[in-house]
């Protein structure tokens, strides 16, 4: 007859508790998948080995539009800088970025992702139009709605700002977004 002695028990009593809590933190080990990252970001994989979460690209931003992953976001998002707010692509974030997570792009090649209308929510008020610096917003002939041209939107949380529906009207995915190819040099 097998005998159990409390130490074993406590082992394996410890094990299955460790083991159910890992499993069950499994989805934190991956990022949100609508995570939006600053422009210049390259490819997720890469981002995350890179990323040195310092804060500095977060810091030099003067619109204060990044902020740090938390971790309900997922584990490796987690201290890595996230598009939260309105960016105006002064790439200065870019520019401090000491690891090559975010690479030196120009404003007019950054494209973080792209805005969805949740029509909803969108009462047709016409306020994300003006403050799209690219044109990418236009209303709907004939109904109070909104459209966005994909080909055109940036991700930069223009429109978002400007949105007076509560909850918010427009959604940015990370859908579209052009992600520059990883250096050798950093």
């Amino acid at each position: 007859m097998l005998r159990t002695t409390r130490r074993t028990f406590i082992k394996v009593a410890g094990s299955a508790i460790v083991t159910t809590s890992l499993l069950g933190l499994g989805s934190f080990t991956q990022a949100s998948p609508d995570i939006v990252r600053p422009p210049g970001a390259v490819a997720e994989q890469d981002f995350k080995n890179r990323c040195l979460r310092c804060h500095q690209c977060i810091d030099a931003c003067p619109e204060k539009a990044l902020s740090s992953g938390h971790i309900t976001q997922g584990w490796n998002v987690t201290a890595t800088p996230v598009l939260t707010s309105a960016c105006t692509l002064c790439m200065k974030c870019t520019e401090q970025c000491p690891s090559g997570a975010l690479a030196r792009i120009k404003s007019q090649d950054a494209r973080m992702g792209t805005a969805f209308i949740l029509e909803k929510e969108c009462v047709g008020c016409d306020k994300c139009i003006k403050p799209c610096p690219t044109g990418a917003i236009k209303k709907v002939p004939g109904k109070r709605l909104v459209a966005v041209d994909a080909a055109k939107c940036t991700g930069c949380m223009m429109c978002v700002k400007h949105c007076p529906v509560t909850p918010v009207a427009i959604k940015i995915t990370p859908e579209g977004a052009k992600r520059p190819k990883v250096s050798s040099k950093a």
